[in-house]
């Protein structure tokens, strides 16, 4: 195969998903810069090979930050960032969030969650027996529409497992950050994993005191749900907005912390 068509095969089939992306990065040991070296000079007369594997090693090594970055840019809108998103995707969505073009955001993020909805369902039933009758029931009420009676229970669900997982609880904070930070930050993870679960050392609309709140008017507040400061909930896309916050913490956050201890 030409020096070239090497190039674009590397350029052409990136990770598939977020989840592929994390995986790839731990594999490689953050190695890349090391293995351009050692082959710098078996590539010093192909330089169109060693031009597009710079540019992979930049475009690998920028992805944590690029999902730093727009993870807490969604999660002021009320969305957290499901790991099978494919990983070409979220650039994308990093240039919305930069952009603050929401309604692309929602655009997209509806579309994805409509699409992935059972399959997440399904998996935070197998993955919490324990909590499998209040998840089931809350799964049912939103079938029938009635996000306001399943929006509160996914909320609930998430706050335990944030307690259970992390450490500490979701929606209790001091100095702007909740609980769970102080959870993450005592596991000692490696930098990449950090940054792929930065949305949750920070508050958001979600956990946002009640003084915070209006900074983050496109996205649901639990405390204004909890106690009834917000009367008008209910919608399908606060519902999605909830339960992508739930998959995060009850899907993503366990399997970014069992590859980083595997790492």
């Amino acid at each position: 195969m030409a020096s070239d068509q090497i190039a674009d095969s590397l350029l052409q089939q990136p990770p598939a998903s977020i989840r592929q992306a994390a995986q790839l990065l731990r594999g490689l040991g953050f190695a890349l810069p090391a293995i351009e070296l050692l082959v710098g000079a078996a590539l010093k007369n192909l330089p169109a090979l060693a031009q597009s594997l710079r540019g992979f090693n930049e475009r690998v090594q920028a992805f944590p930050e690029a999902v730093r970055e727009g993870s807490i840019g969604l999660a002021k809108l009320g969305w957290y960032y499901d790991l099978d998103i494919p990983a070409r995707d979220f650039w994308d969505i990093r240039a919305w969030v930069t952009e603050g073009n929401s309604e692309a955001i929602t655009q997209y993020l509806v579309e994805h969650f409509e699409r992935r909805a059972p399959d997440i369902e399904a998996a935070l039933l197998s993955a919490h027996p324990v909590r499998a009758e209040p998840l089931r029931q809350a799964f049912i009420a939103a079938g029938q529409n009635l996000f306001f009676v399943a929006i509160p229970t996914l909320l609930a669900q998430a706050d335990g497992l944030s307690l259970e997982i992390l450490g500490g609880k979701l929606f209790k904070s001091a100095n702007k950050q909740p609980e769970a930070a102080k959870g993450l930050a005592d596991m000692a993870l490696d930098d990449a994993s950090l940054k792929f679960l930065a949305t949750l050392q920070q508050n958001s609309g979600f956990n946002a005191a009640e003084q915070y709140a209006h900074e983050f008017p496109e996205s649901p507040n639990r405390h204004a749900i909890l106690h009834g400061r917000d009367p008008a909930y209910g919608t399908r896309i606060n519902y999605l907005k909830s339960l992508s916050l739930l998959a995060f913490v009850g899907l993503h956050v366990p399997s970014v912390l069992s590859e980083s201890r595997q790492a």
